[in-house]
This record gives structure tokens, sequence and C-alpha cells, in this order.
């Protein structure tokens, strides 16, 4: 499973999915300030599913080939292992936008764009 972290998605998250063994990008290693459509354009190239706390993905769905999990839950850092539990169990969901919210897990449908 291919996946990228918006910027505003704490780097904590992201060694926790490195070490249990994912295919991660970060944002923020990339370049900071990338905007939305940009980090759209990685996820479509490399097939990897955009994690994010940036509502406005959902609106740019339409432009999105993978998938969109939208994490709307408050957590703690030092809550971050189990938020990540969270974050695996829905990537085996089918929807393509999922959004983890405090007590239940969001599934949105939307149609893939064509190229």
């Amino acid at each position: 499973m291919k996946l990228l972290l918006d910027e505003n998605v704490p780097k904590g998250v992201y060694k926790e999915l490195q070490k249990r063994g994912y295919d991660v990008v970060h944002i923020l290693f990339l370049r900071r300030g990338m905007k939305d459509k940009e980090v759209i354009e990685i996820a479509n190239r490399e097939g990897r599913t955009i994690i994010t706390l940036d509502e406005d993905f959902i609106h740019l769905s339409k432009f999105l080939k993978t998938r969109i999990i939208l994490i709307r839950k408050k957590f703690l850092r030092k809550k971050i292992p189990e938020l990540v539990d969270i974050i695996e169990k829905v990537l085996k969901l089918e929807g393509k936008i999922v959004i983890i919210r405090d007590f239940y897990v969001e599934i949105l449908e939307r149609s893939f764009c064509s190229s």
C-alpha cells in the first residue's frame, strides 16, 4: 500500500506507518507549502492514497485517481499508534473517500476521473 501524507499530518504518523512497513511519503519531506493540486498530481502519478486533515481534498477528489483518508478525529501525539491502528483498518475498506471521525468512520463513494 502506497501512502502520501499531506503536510498537516504529524510526523509521528509518518514514523509509525514507516515502522509498520508501509511505503509512505510525507509532503513535509518533499516541499512545504505544496498546493493541493500538486499533492493530487503526485498521488495520481505514484498511485498513492492521500492521508490528510484537510477537508478541501473531498472537493478536489474528482481529480484524484486514488483514495483519500480524511482524519477528522481529535488525537494526542501520545495516541498516534492508536490512530495508525484505525488507519490500517480503514485501508481495507472499499470506499473512495474515508473519513475517520471521533466515534465512527464514514465512507463516501465517488467516481474516478478518466485520463
